[in-house]
């Protein structure tokens, strides 16, 4: 018996040590899992408010270049008014003599379409006297009674009598009471200074059709306010008006405004920017202390700038991850449960290994916990799954480029290595076409879905340009309109040639809207001429003798007299309201005129119209260097390729080896990175795409010129709309590829980057 409970006494002793290592176990167990957990917890919710915080500043720069573009738009329409001639001619005559009134058609015409926008448009005289105001739906002359009831911004219309330049003047209040601005326009005729065209632009309207439909998060708003930190746009209508701090101190002298203040000062620099910041939610009625996001950007309106800026709860972000981390926390819990258990049985079973049903019981257990484990696995694999679904799906637009690299890319190196009497090499040339077509084709659209700003002329080869335009307008008329081409070789002419491109496209959609109805036929035929030849250009002021001649025919309904001597005038249109603006013809007028060019109108009722473009040819002969855009040219450099998708990488990488490069490729930027730091010498050049996980292309070119000054870097974006070329003026870029890119396009680029690096040697 003694012996019995000695064993006894010793088991039990060795059951407590036992239990005691166990726990201790245990514990470390947690504090381990714990720190792995609430690391991980701190990198994604860091890495989660970082990409919101980008994507408000994208929302908070997109936002201000809206605004910036709608100012500039209107100042553009009211250039169009003060250089109409017509307009210029009866204001003078108005102004010097006081015999006839001005032409205000022009004007009426752009209130009637710009009115749900602008508050009011009104013309003053060469002194400063307001002569004609048009507000609210009503046009009058305006009195001397009338004069101090109407917003006329007298310090703004005051500088442009001295400095008669166009003017944006800063946000007034009006006598309404909402806060306005004025964009001035000075008339001339002559070159002689005879009056100011003003539009006045309510911020009320500008934020209902501009900022207010933006969206930030379930409650943040977008707001913006001056340089001067008066608020302008603001979800609540008695914020505006007052200054972000000094007049919210004033109001709520209780509150904090420490980190508001610093984040206001650092916004009035006129930078963007983002930041993490305690504030409150003004709309709200219990003013609480909360945790914000913003990003902010400037608009640069006239000589000011605004600062528009996006704040969002912090919660937002930060709930869903706390929430996450609380699953993840009993989900850990439970499994540390399940290993503790399994620790004790697997300990006793060792103890008591002549105990047969206590181990199968074990095993058993243990075959089950396994099983379970499994199906949470694959449940989780299934979670990331969708997930990854969810991540392509939002980009798709960027996966389009993507997927059009390497099928041309591969079909180009399928080329290159078969013979014309290859079995497959048509086939495969059908895949080497149709993407190039497809290529061809966005580089079209790009055309006409930016603003051009070149100012800059160019010879220009008319054939090549002409053929190059017909094959988007091709692409968009429908099968009832036949298309006929008449050419012949009329050589150069000094052109913009997107603006030249606009001028046919304007003209061909002018004739599908005569034809849409009933079809019908398009004519495109273009000429050399002889001045002398052309009795239209006889009693014209053209300095050249030979002139191209472009002429664009419909067969539609054709135009009645009084329509064609309107047809160039701005704003004029025969469309109903809301199908047209007017001013198509009245640019394609422009942009004529600015080459030294004459555009004339012939019509039918019944039987269409013709309009014929002249552009002055010009003499002598010109290099035509198209045909050296096909040699490839090779190297022997060492080039680090970064691109997140495989298959580009691949492509990418066997079409540079096969020019003589040495290529490393990666596709994880991060890693990328570390093998550059190890040996930056060794490369001479970078290429790597804009859109990647972890660290961008910007980023990745700011760290390794950072590292090396002297790497060259190539980026490429397939994001058609992306501001690459504001990177181009800055040393982090040294040049751009938009995707796809044909070899030929690629090897040029890499060499005249890499010859600057020789140049400079």
């Amino acid at each position: 018996m003694k012996f019995i409970k000695r064993i006894n006494i010793f088991n039990t002793i060795e059951s407590t040590k036992m239990m005691i290592f166990l726990i201790i176990f245990v514990f470390l167990v947690l504090i381990f899992l714990g720190r792995m957990i609430y690391v991980s917890y701190t990198y994604y919710r860091d890495t989660m408010v970082i990409q919101q915080e980008q994507h408000l500043l994208t929302i908070a720069k997109s936002t201000a270049r809206n605004l910036e573009l709608f100012v500039v738009g209107k100042a553009d329409n009211l250039k169009i008014i003060a250089g109409n001639p017509k307009f210029q001619k009866r204001l003078n005559v108005f102004v010097k003599d006081g015999i006839a009134q001005p032409d205000i058609s022009s004007i009426k015409a752009f209130y009637e379409v710009q009115k749900k926008e602008i508050q009011s448009v009104a013309l003053y005289d060469d002194k400063g006297k307001l002569i004609y105001h048009c507000s609210g739906g009503a046009s009058v002359k305006i009195s001397e009674q009338l004069y101090n009831s109407v917003d006329s911004g007298n310090d703004d219309v005051n500088y442009v009598l001295k400095t008669q330049q166009s003017y944006i003047g800063s946000v007034y209040q009006g006598i309404r009471g909402d806060f306005v601005f004025n964009i001035l326009q000075p008339v001339f005729y002559k070159e002689r200074f005879i009056g100011i065209l003003v539009a006045t632009i309510n911020l009320n309207t500008l934020y209902n059709h501009l900022v207010k439909p933006v969206k930030v998060g379930k409650k943040g708003y977008v707001m913006v306010k001056d340089k001067k930190g008066i608020i302008l746009m603001h979800p609540v209508k008695e914020q505006i008006g007052t200054h972000v701090i000094i007049k919210r101190k004033e109001k709520y002298p209780g509150l904090n405004f420490t980190e508001l203040n610093n984040l206001i000062k650092r916004q009035l620099t006129g930078k963007e920017g983002t930041a993490v910041y305690h504030s409150y939610w003004w709309p709200d009625s219990k003013l609480v202390m909360v945790k914000k996001l913003t990003g902010f950007a400037p608009a640069h309106i006239g000589d000011d700038f605004w600062i528009v800026a996006t704040p969002m709860s912090y919660e937002e972000i930060a709930d869903p991850i706390k929430e996450n981390l609380l699953s993840t926390l009993l989900i850990a819990g439970g499994f540390i449960i399940i290993f503790s258990s399994c620790i004790f049985l697997i300990i006793k079973i060792q103890k008591n290994k002549e105990a047969l049903e206590i181990e199968t019981k074990y095993l058993k257990e243990l075959n089950e916990t396994t099983d379970e484990l499994r199906k949470s696995e694959a449940q989780l694999q299934h979670s990331q799954k969708i997930q990854t679904i969810g991540t392509l799906t939002g980009g798709i637009a960027h996966e389009f480029n993507n997927l059009l690299t390497p099928i041309l890319g591969y079909a180009e190196l399928m080329l290159k290595d078969l013979s014309q009497e290859n079995y497959w090499y048509e086939d495969i040339n059908e895949i080497y076409e149709a993407a190039k077509k497809s290529k061809e084709l966005i580089k079209q659209i790009l055309i006409f879905s930016h603003r051009d700003n070149n100012k800059h002329y160019k010879p220009v080869k008319i054939n090549e340009l002409i053929k190059e335009t017909l094959k988007l307008v091709k692409s968009i008329l429908p099968s009832n309109i036949d298309i006929i081409e008449n050419f012949e070789d009329c050589g150069y002419i000094l052109a913009n040639p997107t603006q030249i491109n606009q001028v046919i496209f304007n003209l061909c959609t002018n004739a599908y809207d005569a034809m849409k109805k009933q079809g019908g036929l398009l004519e495109i035929s273009m000429h050399l001429i002889d001045k002398d030849d052309e009795n239209i250009l006889k009693n014209e002021d053209f300095s050249s003798k030979k002139y191209v001649k472009i002429s664009v025919k419909d067969t539609g309904c054709g135009m009645k007299e009084k329509v064609m001597h309107q047809i160039f005038d701005p704003f004029f249109t025969t469309k109903a309201v809301g199908e047209g603006t007017g001013l198509g013809l009245s640019v394609v007028h422009g942009i004529v005129a600015s080459h030294n060019g004459k555009i004339f109108v012939e019509s039918e009722i019944g039987k269409g119209s013709v309009f014929n473009v002249y552009f002055p040819q010009m003499e002598g002969q010109y290099v035509d260097l198209q045909n050296n855009n096909n040699i490839v040219l090779k190297g022997n450099e060492t080039i680090l390729l970064i691109d997140d998708d495989p298959s580009i990488v691949n492509m990418m990488k066997k079409r540079l080896e096969k020019l003589g490069y040495k290529m490393i490729a990666q596709t994880n930027s991060l890693k990328a990175l570390k093998i550059f730091k190890k040996n930056p010498p060794r490369f001479q050049l970078i290429i790597t795409d804009q859109t990647m996980h972890h660290l961008n292309g910007i980023g990745l070119a700011e760290k390794a010129k950072a590292i090396y000054p002297e790497i060259k870097v190539i980026l490429m974006t397939g994001f058609v709309n992306e501001p690459v070329k504001d990177y181009i003026n800055s040393p982090l870029i040294d040049d751009y590829i938009i995707k796809p890119v044909l070899l030929n396009e690629l090897s040029q680029k890499i060499r005249r980057v890499l010859m600057v690096n020789q140049q400079n040697d």
